[in-house]
């Protein structure tokens, strides 16, 4: 399963509610939650750890000249915007920076684990919808089903 993947069902069925599921039905989430979150956490640090390292040589000073430029522009004030090639400059560094990110954060959710996931009684899925209806968008639970029933 892509890393991406287990970050997404991994958010959604720690959200959920189990109340009414049978103990079973409790008990093989509580595994399948188990067996993603390290997946999800290393996720998590790697990309703290990837904005740490491909930030540029002297970004903080060019943060903090777009910080004052939005807010010259918020305030309507001359005071900290910036003008033309250092606007471009500024902006040039951003969308380099984003980009790099981005790449790696693709590379990264695209990843294969090895993961075995328990799956639980249908009648179980089925109260699992009753008691997160409001809390789930269609797609999602979709997805969920996927893993935990099919």
């Amino acid at each position: 399963m892509k890393t991406v993947d287990i970050i997404q069902i991994h958010e959604i069925l720690n959200g959920l509610s189990l109340a009414g599921l049978s103990f079973k039905g409790q008990r093989a989430i509580l595994k399948t939650l188990r067996q993603l979150k390290p997946t999800a956490e290393r996720y998590v640090e790697d990309m703290k750890e990837a904005t740490g390292k491909l930030k540029p040589e002297g970004f903080e000073e060019i943060e903090t000249k777009a910080i004052a430029h939005n807010e010259a522009l918020e305030s309507g004030s001359e005071h900290g915007r910036l003008q033309g090639e250092e606007l471009k400059a500024v902006a040039r560094v951003y969308a380099d920076f984003n980009k790099k990110l981005s790449d790696y954060a693709n590379d990264l959710g695209n990843e294969e684990v090895e993961i075995s996931l328990e799956k639980i009684p249908e009648e179980d899925f089925e109260k699992l919808l009753s008691a997160n209806a409001e809390k789930i968008e269609a797609g999602k639970l979709a997805l969920i089903e996927d893993v935990l029933c099919n």
